[in-house]
């Protein structure tokens, strides 16, 4: 009877322990079932992930290789625009010393100009004088002419 009873207690302790674990075993499957579809929402959001920041490097690449090409073509614009304002340098340069030849020249004129002016109001005087002179030999001669 003892070893019956024995025998009942470790079946009863066999079933506790069995009930125990066969209940362990469910949550940790339904852990296992909650982790899973943790990992699958978490697989399917890096995937997105993934194709999002695939999209965003292809945007970069794209974005770096149009910057790159747009600073070719500002470098070549700006050589350009140097090689026109060196041009233009010379062509300015050149048009000043024209320009400060012909300022030069006016000048000269003006100079020569008032010079004549002046030399013309001279002569003119003189003329002057000279038809008064003529004016006073010729009343001067009608005068001794009729005294004769």
């Amino acid at each position: 009877i003892r070893a019956k009873e024995a025998a009942n207690e470790c079946l009863e302790d066999l079933k506790i322990h069995s009930s125990s674990v066969i209940n362990q075993l469910r949550l940790d499957l339904e852990s296992e079932h909650d982790l899973s579809a943790v990992l699958k929402e978490a697989r399917e959001e890096q995937l997105i992930y993934h194709k999002e920041y695939m999209e965003f490097s292809q945007n970069c690449k794209s974005l770096c290789s149009n910057v790159e090409e747009n600073q070719k073509k500002l470098n070549l614009q700006c050589m350009e625009m140097k090689k026109l304002l060196s041009r233009h340098q010379l062509v300015m340069e050149k048009m000043n010393r024209q320009t400060q030849a012909a300022l030069e020249k006016c000048a000269t004129a003006q100079r020569e100009m008032e010079i004549a002016v002046f030399e013309k109001e001279k002569m003119c005087a003189e003329v002057e004088d000279w038809k008064t002179q003529n004016e006073q030999i010729i009343l001067e001669r009608t005068r001794l002419a009729a005294e004769l």
